[in-house]
């Protein structure tokens, strides 16, 4: 019976390696935890940090696990993150002792750099550890998606009992030191077809290398200003309507951009108007210049007998 069970084990990980491009990689995952005593209700950061060894790096899609009972997220900040783009954002769930992830960037990256930063509260007093899960997985830029399986490790953190002195806020200290807002705050004009009933939307993207981006505000219009996530759908389909975006880092500095609609009216132009006021004036001194010059003329000229 064991030798059934070993020679379909060895069967199913020969179809694996046939159909799925996997290949073993130095690349490596693991949690930098903090350095300094951490004891109940302080608040620390955790940072995921991938090291790129020899590949160069395209992709991730992963899971982390945590010990509810020990700790509980209360923020993920992908500020100063290696992967500029996300396809699912980082989520946890106190519930279920997990967060969820998966982002890439376009050009790839070969070095090495923070993934993201989990803010979380010790709860007890304790062991409390963080896992990378197995089915985590990174991917090449080679331009075929290759599958990579990193190496992974686990993050553990020793919890003292609660300590007289007032609780630690490590990610305050961190907000209270951005005082940037975001950058590269780009609006894309954008219509598929196949999504969103067709309608028009704005694809929204913007960089924090601090804190991290928190939310996107937009105002449509005389409307006022509303929490949005990116892509936004435009209420008003024939682009008429003026558009400011407000990207929000998780410290509350904001930067304002101006999306340029195509349909906006510009016909009026304030400075065009001015021109035209000065030149009339011009016009208008000039012709009075010329009749006063021509009326002395007249008057200065003697009278023929």
């Amino acid at each position: 019976m064991n030798k059934k069970i070993k020679l379909f084990s060895k069967i199913i990980v020969l179809i694996e390696l046939l159909i799925f491009p996997i290949m073993t990689s130095a690349a490596s995952l693991g949690l930098v935890l903090p350095t300094d005593k951490i004891t109940v209700n302080d608040i620390a950061i955790a940072e995921l940090r991938l090291v790129t060894g020899e590949e160069q790096i395209n992709a991730i899609d992963g899971e982390i696990q945590f010990d509810t009972n020990a700790l509980n997220v209360q923020e993920i900040s992908t500020g100063g993150s290696v992967f500029s783009i996300w396809t699912r954002q980082p989520v946890f769930s106190n519930q279920s002792g997990k967060i969820i992830f998966a982002g890439g960037t376009p050009n790839g990256i070969k070095h090495d750099g923070t993934v993201f930063k989990i803010i979380f509260i010790a709860k007890k007093e304790g062991l409390a550890s963080f896992t990378v899960a197995s089915s985590t997985t990174l991917y090449l830029n080679d331009g075929l998606g290759t599958i990579i399986r990193p190496i992974l490790s686990k993050g553990e953190l020793a919890v003292q009992a609660t300590s007289s002195t007032a609780s630690i806020n490590s990610w305050q200290q961190e907000l209270n030191n951005d005082k940037i807002g975001p950058v590269d705050l780009f609006l894309t004009l954008g219509r598929d077809t196949t999504a969103f009933d067709g309608k028009y939307f704005l694809t929204i993207t913007a960089t924090d290398q601090q804190s991290g981006l928190d939310h996107f505000e937009v105002k449509e219009g005389d409307r006022g200003f509303v929490r949005s996530e990116s892509p936004y759908i435009f209420k008003d389909q024939s682009l008429r309507s003026k558009v400011f975006v407000i990207a929000v880092d998780k410290a509350g500095n904001a930067t304002l951009a101006r999306f340029e609609s195509p349909n906006v009216q510009k016909n009026y132009h304030p400075s065009l108007y001015v021109w035209i006021a000065v030149s009339l004036l011009l016009l208008v001194l000039l012709a009075v210049a010329m009749f006063i010059k021509i009326k002395n003329k007249n008057v200065s000229r003697p009278s023929k007998k």
